[in-house]
């Protein structure tokens, strides 16, 4: 197997997540409440023991504009600690899994932003994703 640059940068993070380093939420959510993430933001769900970060994304997804034969699909790597323990997921939309459970919570992807454009390259070092703990 050939590793390329993309796939060691996606990589990195889920194996330094393995580690079981802290992380330090950036802010703090209740229950329920949306909340927008780019690549290396962490949040904290006020009343339990979650802390939620985002190491990467990943979007296939169909550029704006062009025809494509399959939308494709945008990957999240988190990593969620809770408990003492931090496990890395993988979230997705437009295919399995968008949700994930972590202990009796339920970890959601909502959305990643921006829609991919033909024109911009590069463009997930400034995506954001939405996720939910309802």
């Amino acid at each position: 197997m050939r590793f390329t640059a993309r796939r060691i940068s996606f990589a990195l993070p889920l194996l330094l997540a393995c580690r079981g380093a802290t992380l330090a939420p950036a802010q703090e959510i209740v229950l329920g409440e949306p909340v927008q993430l780019t690549i290396g933001e962490s949040v904290a769900v006020r009343g339990t023991p979650l802390h939620i970060y985002l190491n990467a994304i990943s979007d296939s997804r169909c550029p704006i504009g062009v025809q494509c034969i399959w939308q494709g699909e945008a990957a999240t790597v988190l990593t969620i600690t809770g408990a003492g323990t931090a496990r890395p997921d993988t979230l997705k939309l437009n295919t399995a899994p968008k949700t994930v459970m972590y202990g009796d919570y339920r970890v959601t992807l909502v959305d990643v932003l921006p829609l991919p454009r033909a024109s911009q390259e590069n463009a997930q070092k400034s995506a954001t994703i939405t996720v939910s703990v309802p």
